[in-house]
């Protein structure tokens, strides 16, 4: 109770006010009383779940908020243990279903009710590669792989000779020359494809060493013509 007479009533419960006036010259002392219950305030949680990138799992972060006005100044309710999330699957999709579990704290100010559930995506992950080598390559007269090794996560690694269209096949080249080739993983389940590389790979002409040059025996006479 304030100064001014103003009487809060913190907590739910029965409530019993008792206002008494002291006596006066004029005026014997008298009181009054009022008798209430102060029931506890109705409030529902805002309870959100994050986006997510796939991860394998189902677990869902929750975020908990109340709407402007349902926790009056001063208050705070705290979830403890917090509240638990869970997709309805492990899988990539577009606002799932996630199952809020946990229960409210309890409190002598508020009637607290929870969402059984919210929605949230799960992300395709982008896959990845590791460990595509350029190798050093000389002209042989046969086919030779252009890139090797190469260790993909998330799908198949894929490749081109115009960036445009891509197979599981490593592309061979014969002749000298330099190639361009571009790699990347062609996305599996849950994933998106890797962003494309480009490199250029050259096979060097074979060097020849100390050549041997044979000259025909016979001589011509010049005719004109080609021998």
């Amino acid at each position: 109770i304030n100064d001014s007479g103003l009487v809060t009533v913190h907590k739910s419960g029965s409530v019993t006010i008792t206002a008494k006036k002291v006596a006066d010259g004029n005026y014997g002392e008298v009181s009054d009383t009022w008798s209430f219950r102060a029931e506890k305030k109705p409030v529902t949680a805002i309870v959100t779940a994050k986006d997510k990138v796939y991860d394998t799992n189902a677990e869902a972060e929750l975020t908990v908020t109340w709407k402007d006005g349902d926790i009056l100044k001063g208050d705070a309710i705290i979830f403890t243990p917090a509240l638990s999330g869970r997709f309805d699957s492990a899988g990539v999709g577009t606002n799932k279903t996630v199952t809020i579990t946990g229960t409210a704290p309890a409190s002598d100010k508020y009637d607290i009710t929870l969402p059984a559930s919210t929605t949230a995506s799960i992300t395709p992950k982008p896959a990845s590669v590791t460990g595509v080598t350029v190798p050093a390559l000389a002209y042989n007269g046969s086919e030779q792989d252009l890139l090797s090794g190469g260790t993909a996560e998330g799908g198949d690694l894929a490749y081109s000779l115009d960036g445009v269209s891509y197979t599981l096949t490593v592309p061979q080249k014969t002749y000298a020359g330099t190639y361009p080739v571009w790699y990347k993983v062609i996305a599996g389940k849950n994933h998106e494809d890797s962003p494309a590389v480009r490199v250029n790979v050259t096979i060097a002409p074979k060097p020849v060493t100390n050549p041997v040059i044979e000259l025909s025996s016979e001589t011509f006479d010049y005719d004109g013509t080609a021998k």
